[in-house]
């Protein structure tokens, strides 16, 4: 019953193999992978860009216009540009 060093080896191998074993559960339970922190990041890039993407189709389907999506057009006075539609300042001051 005294204390050997492959019962000490033994004991660590096994601690290690059953965390392990719980580890691989756990991820599989969650329904992910390991990833590195530039996979991560890539793959919130990807749902950014689609989000932004299926955004803009919405909008252009349903007729909203986005702040940056406005169409400017060229003053021809003082050559600002503007939105379209609306005056430019230089029309709007009195001369």
């Amino acid at each position: 019953m005294g204390l050997s060093l492959a019962k000490l080896i033994f004991t660590v191998l096994a601690i290690i193999g059953i965390w392990t074993i719980f580890r691989l559960i756990q991820r599989k339970a969650l329904g992910r992978r390991p990833q590195t922190p530039a996979e991560r990041g890539a793959e919130a890039a990807r749902r950014t860009t689609r989000a932004r993407a299926s955004g803009a189709t919405r909008a252009r389907a349903s007729g909203e216009t986005d702040s940056n999506d406005l169409d400017l057009v060229r003053c021809p006075d003082c050559g600002a540009f503007v939105p379209q539609g609306t005056p430019c300042a230089c029309q709007k001051r009195p001369s």
